[in-house]
C-alpha cells in the first residue's frame, strides 16, 4: 500500500468531496488495512537466512 501513501491526501480530498463525509478518509484507511492484512499470509520469512539469497 505503499504505493498509495503519496496519494493519501489528494484521495482524502476527493472522497470528502465525492461523498460529503468527513469520515470519507478514515474508510479509506480501513480498506488499506484489511487490504494489507489480507496479504501477510503470503510474505516469505526471511529470518535468519542472508537477503543476498
Amino acid at each position: 500500500m505503499a504505493i498509495f501513501g503519496g496519494f493519501a491526501q489528494a484521495i482524502s480530498t476527493w472522497l470528502i468531496k465525492l461523498t460529503g463525509d468527513l469520515h470519507a478518509p478514515a474508510w479509506y484507511v480501513m480498506v488499506c488495512v484489511a487490504l494489507s492484512c489480507l496479504t501477510l499470509p503470503f510474505i516469505r520469512d526471511l529470518t535468519g537466512k542472508p537477503l543476498e539469497d
